[in-house]
């Protein structure tokens, strides 16, 4: 049995807890910088490049868990933490600046990246059965179509789905099923669990309200003319994908930001790195290369 984790002692993986920008109660000057806690310096203007990065690394994170912007949850940490909340006079600017990021994020993963995925996975059904209909079978069958899919690949799959904001999370832990602390294999396990739930969700939304076809139709404006006609449409399917939280068994597998692994986008020059582990930091991450990443069969979706 691995031995317990010794709470006097950093784990290798940064999570939620440990970022200053993404709990509350934390600011630029009152946040100070430790060995086991990246930091960045403070500064005075309130839309620095800087500020900019703090906010979308939040809002990236706030996206992938609840598939919206918050302004009330992960993001009015991040905007706490530059000085910024309601009464602020760049509170607005802000808040449009977030509403446009959400609609670019929407556009790119649901119309995009996610559409063409149901509809690569739809041809190529209709392509191995060509007298069935996959809008026909039961929706246990059509699941298993898209979970055997996922399996294929589910670190690249994920990856491909949430391209645009993916890279805030450190992946190489999250599909490493080697980690020698057994608190962080759970805490793995379970954001697989997560991700394997939404990857489903969006299948089963976008196949259903877009109005996607067995066979790829003749012309671009047919494939058109098909979607428009489709029941629910791009904005009922929006509100779908919104509402994901809504929906007791897929919010049940939501992990709590604090246990959320976060791979580092901001720049260098931006956080202040304890010289120290440099050199510790470097093995960890050769190693992190070299460790397995296949997904576990202990990954059940609900």
């Amino acid at each position: 049995m691995p031995p317990k984790r010794n709470y006097q002692e950093s784990s290798s993986i940064i999570y939620g807890s440990t970022v200053p920008w993404l709990n509350a109660s934390n600011t630029q000057s009152s946040t100070s910088s430790t060995a086991n806690e990246p930091s960045i310096p403070s500064t005075e203007a309130s839309s620095t490049p800087i500020d900019q990065d703090v906010v979308m690394e939040a809002a990236k994170i706030s996206y992938i868990l609840f598939h919206r912007i918050e302004l009330d949850g992960v993001v009015s940490h991040a905007l706490d933490y530059i000085g910024v909340d309601r009464s602020s006079p760049s509170y607005t600017q802000w808040k449009k600046k977030l509403t446009t990021r959400q609609s670019s994020w929407h556009q790119a993963t649901l119309n995009g990246t996610i559409l063409s995925h149901v509809q690569k996975v739809a041809h190529s059904y209709h392509s191995a059965n060509a007298y069935k209909k996959l809008q026909f079978l039961p929706q246990e069958t059509r699941d298993n179509i898209w979970l055997n899919e996922y399996d294929k690949d589910p670190r690249g799959t994920i990856s491909k789905i949430y391209q645009p904001i993916i890279g805030v999370l450190d992946l190489g832990s999250i599909f490493n099923t080697n980690l020698e602390d057994e608190e962080d294999r759970a805490k793995m396990a379970a954001m697989r669990v997560m991700l394997r739930n939404k990857y489903l969700y969006a299948c089963q939304s976008t196949f259903e309200l877009r109005g996607v076809e067995d066979k790829v139709t003749k012309t671009a404006k047919e494939a058109k003319a098909a979607q428009a006609a489709a029941v629910g449409g791009p904005a009922k399917c929006k509100r779908a994908w919104e509402d994901y939280d809504q929906i007791d068994d897929y919010a049940e597998t939501i992990v709590p930001l604090e246990n959320v692994p976060i791979c580092f986008q901001l720049p260098l020059a931006q956080r202040v790195p304890d010289p120290k582990k440099a050199k510790t930091t470097l093995a960890v991450a050769e190693n992190k290369k070299t460790e397995s990443s296949e997904p576990d069969g202990n990954d059940i979706i609900v």
